[in-house]
């Protein structure tokens, strides 16, 4: 069932790319197969990034809040509800996109772990043209379906880079400080997950990071001008 609706569906639709484009090679066509997936996905990730943003900017009062009405659950539940109501923010908006999320990434794992390292063309539609040479390769410089250091260590580089800038949205308490830690231990698990792994799955990491960080900065830049916005017309009335 999840192979049919998710892991077939994005296998065919890699391999699409890969017969479209003008060069046959694997590196080329998942850096492609990244960047549509990543466009088509961008309401979702906007909207998960606005609820960091506005659950950053109102954690102050949050914490004020829990401070207050420490001995009184009900009490906070409804101070806390009250608040969200007032900045127009839905506590359970972020879950919505995790839940949209996590099935679309597993299937991209199978689809590059098993899909694509076992060469199963077997599971192409009618309509999908199997490759009559299947070039495994990014630029003739690295196999593919094989285990490649360089691009793990480069994964790894960027994932710390993520990590770092969106770690800075948050306040700098002693429980941030531990949040913080524990994000950072990510790319270290990154880096001993994707070693022996086919560098294909490598490949796709380094690729959804790097544009993963344009898409971030490119969301907080807009949140930022329509809040500067927002404040300057506040304090003209």
């Amino acid at each position: 069932m999840f192979e049919t609706i998710f892991i077939k569906p994005l296998f065919n639709f890699l391999i699409l790319i890969y017969n479209f484009l003008p060069v046959k090679d694997l590196g080329l066509a998942v850096i492609a197969f990244v960047i549509i997936i990543r466009l088509i996905l961008y309401p979702v990730f906007k909207s998960s990034f606005k609820s960091q943003m506005v659950i950053s900017k109102l954690q102050p009062e949050i914490a004020k809040l829990q401070k207050q009405y420490k001995n009184d659950q009900t009490k906070q539940a409804e101070a806390l509800m009250e608040l969200y109501k007032t900045n127009n923010f839905n506590p359970l908006s972020g879950f919505g996109s995790l839940i949209i999320q996590v099935p679309i990434m597993i299937a991209l794992y199978q689809v590059f772990l098993n899909g694509i390292r076992n060469l199963r063309f077997d599971w192409l539609y009618h309509f999908v043209d199997k490759p009559l040479a299947f070039n495994a390769s990014l630029l003739g410089l690295v196999d593919l379906l094989k285990p490649n250091t360089l691009l793990v260590i480069l994964a790894f580089i960027f994932q710390f880079i993520q990590i770092y800038f969106s770690s800075k949205r948050t306040l700098a308490n002693q429980q941030q400080f531990i949040n913080k830690a524990t994000l950072f231990i990510s790319p270290f698990l990154t880096l001993i997950i994707l070693m022996p792994l086919p560098s294909v799955i490598s490949i796709y990491w380094l690729i959804t990071t790097i544009f993963s960080i344009v898409q971030y900065y490119l969301i907080e830049k807009s949140f930022k001008k329509l809040d500067n916005s927002s404040n300057g017309k506040s304090s003209t009335t």
